[in-house]
């Protein structure tokens, strides 16, 4: 009989751990991707022009209002549209990793106090109209007015386009010490 109490004793106790520093990453994550996502569908509801101006006027003030208590996040690629989307100098190696196919997210300790977590976009049937290989000429004109620079163009259904990318107090630094 003991032995069947003892498990019982013990879950409560592995509930109250904090989540491993990938699964927090993701977490934290997933907010920041929903509401870009939204906004994005959005968009391309009223057409891939729509959705270009929403990107370039909301996606850097959605990254911003997840970004807070100690929390950064972003995207960026190894082909940027737009030069605010820079990885930090930790993110650097994981795009050179993900470039070479190795698609699996990635957590790095930046600091004893700060974690970086890391995780692949790939191109899905909707970002096929403003970053494939085939944009209509109204869509090209707007990527071009916003964003002179692109690099964002060519890719195709499934391939591998940029990652997203959160750094956040390790669990220590979070109880101060």
């Amino acid at each position: 009989m003991r032995l069947m109490i003892l498990p019982l004793l013990i879950l409560p106790t592995l509930a109250q751990t904090a989540p491993a520093p990938a699964e927090r990453g993701a977490q934290l994550l997933t907010p920041f991707k929903m509401e870009l996502k939204q906004t994005l569908m959005k968009g391309l509801e009223e057409g891939p022009e729509s959705a270009v101006t929403l990107c370039q006027q909301e996606a850097p003030a959605i990254a911003r209002r997840h970004s807070n208590n100690g929390i950064q996040m972003g995207r960026s690629s190894d082909k940027l549209r737009s030069p605010e989307n820079r990885p930090p100098a930790w993110v650097e190696p994981i795009l050179s990793q993900f470039q070479r196919g190795e698609l699996t997210p990635v957590t790095v300790e930046i600091t004893k106090e700060t974690t970086g977590y890391a995780e692949p976009i790939t191109i899905a049937p909707p970002c096929l109209a403003c970053h494939g290989q085939q944009i209509a000429n109204e869509t090209r004109a707007l990527l071009s007015h916003y964003y002179p620079e692109d690099e964002a163009t060519g890719y195709q259904l499934g391939q591998w386009r940029g990652l997203f990318w959160v750094e956040f107090p390790t669990e220590s630094a979070q109880k101060g010490g």
